[in-house]
């Protein structure tokens, strides 16, 4: 009887480690949740996405990019804190298994049309003197991802006190500055792809301006790295009044990769909107 009853114990046992040996793992458990840490390489001066304050890069609670690692398949990954030069960054939807390296992100997710190609928006939403979602790319081995800034900025600043009252600003290119851009190999910067212009967009970019947070009228708008004949802007005021003026004088500009180029508008003179 009593070999019996340990004959029976080592076989209950037995069944149970292999239950436990078969079981499938918490896909929502802490352990598998394969969090990002995300840092960003500045632009000149220190201004790079996402929230300027006191010249310092910082992320904000929301902040999303899609990254690909070794399924291939895209992942939406949030920001879970606020106000810090870096961010862990988590999966919306835990993967079915763990994914591993090499990672490629592509910053915002709303940008993000495969591992190769973006789409830039026709407009962007900014306050005055805030940086807008300006479009990132990270790869890395790992999960620590330092984005770098696939386009440049062109930073409009108004002298006169009218820009407290902006309703929005146009720029207005030679050639498309949104629609599809094809992430090509980039001599200069082999962390970083440049942009090669697809199909679609146009050659207007707006910025929609909210409430300015800060006492000065720097306006950011994202722009593809590339010589341009002419550049131009048009403004427009919540009084229905407006401005138009070129940059650079009406010459040739050169926009510059992860750098900020500044255009600085003197003297300019409102009229009222007939429209």
């Amino acid at each position: 009887m009593r070999k019996t009853c340990i004959l029976l114990y080592f076989t209950i046992l037995y069944i149970a480690l292999c239950t436990s040996c078969g079981k499938e793992p918490d896909r929502h458990s802490p352990l598998q949740r394969h969090d990002f840490d995300a840092t960003t390489t500045d632009y000149v001066k220190g201004r790079a996405k996402t929230t300027l304050s006191d010249f310092t890069t910082l992320w904000k609670v929301g902040d999303r990019f899609t990254v690909i690692g070794s399924d291939d398949i895209p992942h939406s990954c949030h920001a879970t804190q606020g106000d810090t030069a870096t961010a862990t960054f988590n999966y919306d939807t835990v993967p079915a298994s763990a994914v591993s390296g090499p990672y490629t992100a592509i910053y915002p997710s709303s940008v993000y049309a495969s591992a190769s190609r973006i789409i830039l928006p026709p407009s962007y939403t900014s306050a005055t003197g805030a940086l807008t979602e300006a479009p990132m790319y990270a790869i890395s081995q790992t999960r620590e991802l330092t984005f770098h800034n696939l386009c440049g900025l062109a930073c409009i600043t108004i002298t006169g006190q009218e820009y407290k009252n902006l309703y929005y600003v146009i720029i207005n290119a030679d050639k498309n500055i949104n629609g599809m851009f094809d992430l090509e190999n980039n001599p200069d910067n082999p962390d970083c792809p440049q942009l090669s212009y697809a199909k679609g967009g146009s050659t207007s970019t707006i910025l929609r301006v909210i409430h300015p947070t800060q006492s000065n009228g720097d306006f950011y708008i994202p722009i593809p790295a590339g010589r341009y004949n002419s550049l131009s802007v048009y403004l427009q005021t919540f009084d229905n009044t407006y401005a138009n003026a070129l940059l650079n004088n009406g010459s040739p500009v050169t926009i510059k990769q992860n750098a900020i180029t500044p255009f600085i508008l003197n003297d300019l003179v409102f009229r009222p909107n007939s429209q």
